[in-house]
């Protein structure tokens, strides 16, 4: 929608209305208030497409992105904005299983989210001290646990427990592994 693709565009650039306004008046001799784009920004008035087409290109943006007539730009822009990497939107693009949807949802509105990435971080990053990574590797399967039960249902917990801490130890060693191939093959 041409209102919330303006107004992400516009926060992006990092302009307040009052900027934005200014900018266009210098460079198209006038004609955009600050109300008027408040107007856009709330899609209570539509512009003129000229108005459009100058407004992409102060924003640096295509009109497609603007007026919403193709999506691959909108993909572009949450992936800069969320510092997403552009497999990771394809992913979430093609999720397809409400289950799994829901889950990835509920994880990340939840208030522990924040720890959450701050333990699967600090495993990551400190990868080189095995039992400290195994301690922060412990807290992230704490966190991840609750919701892994809807993308992973088994009737049995000790079951559960198994395939969910197997397959993030698998994962974890993976991670470990190339952290350290690449931090060695650096210092060659």
């Amino acid at each position: 929608m041409f209102s919330e693709n303006l107004k992400i565009a516009r926060k992006r650039k990092d302009y307040t209305l009052e900027q934005l306004a200014n900018e266009y008046n210098k460079r198209f001799g006038g004609g955009l208030s600050k109300g008027t784009l408040s107007k856009y920004e709330n899609g209570k008035q539509e512009p003129m497409i000229t108005v459009v087409i100058n407004l992409a290109e102060i924003l640096d943006v295509s009109i497609d992105f603007l007026t919403n007539s193709t999506l691959d730009n909108t993909y572009k822009l949450v992936s800069d904005e969320l510092g997403l990497s552009q497999k990771s939107i394809e992913i979430i693009k093609t999720l397809n299983d409400n289950n799994l949807s829901d889950a990835i949802n509920c994880l990340i509105e939840d208030n522990n989210f924040v720890d959450f990435l701050q333990y699967f971080y600090q495993y990551k990053t400190e990868f080189a001290d095995r039992k400290t990574a195994e301690k922060y590797f412990n807290k992230f399967i704490s966190k991840i646990g609750p919701y892994a039960r809807a993308i992973y249902p088994v009737d049995n917990v000790e079951d559960y427990e198994y395939l969910i801490y197997n397959n993030l130890q698998r994962h974890f060693d993976d991670l470990v592994n190339r952290l350290y191939f690449k931090e060695n093959k650096q210092g060659d």
